[in-house]
């Protein structure tokens, strides 16, 4: 079972994200800021997702990206963000620092889920098998979704549907 590191100094939307997260099969660990998310990390290595908020005590979700990506064995982990306070000047910033796509708060669950699905490679129709040609049949994400150019199978080649 993959896992996912959900990182967010407000309980409630890690009990909220984590259930999204488990509703697809996936295992979440929460963690309440980006250092105890690192520490995390540290002990389960086999993490395959991170989604944090960027306001945060001790280490905010920009350090915490910058962490991870200072690493080339982390290189490739998928990050996303989700926040309710971010400027577009700030969202390019945390794109450009390595994060892979950003999610505003308040969140919907099939952004979130398509997400995960699209980091992770899974099939969006059945959340925890592997993605096969052809079936990310889904509408576009709302526009206030930024993403960097990711390639991802079955969606590449489909403009509006990059991380």
């Amino acid at each position: 079972m993959q896992k996912v590191l959900i990182v967010d100094d407000d309980e409630a939307m890690r009990r909220l994200v984590g259930r999204i997260i488990s509703s697809m099969g996936l295992a979440d660990i929460s963690a309440s800021d980006g250092a105890r998310a690192w520490q995390i990390y540290q002990d389960n290595p086999d993490i395959a997702l991170v989604i944090t908020d960027v306001d945060m005590p001790i280490m905010n979700g920009r350090e915490l990206v910058s962490q991870f990506r200072a690493s080339p064995e982390r290189k490739d982990l998928p990050i996303l963000i989700m926040s309710a306070v971010v400027a577009p000047r700030e969202i390019s910033d945390l794109l450009e620092c390595g994060a892979t796509a950003f999610i505003p708060k308040p969140i919907r669950n099939e952004d979130v889920t398509e997400y995960v699905c699209r980091s992770l490679g899974l099939n969006l129709e059945t959340p925890g098998s592997e993605r096969t040609e052809g079936t990310a049949e889904r509408t576009q994400p709302r526009s206030g979704i930024a993403r960097r150019p990711v390639p991802v199978p079955a969606v590449a080649d489909r403009p509006g549907l990059r991380l």
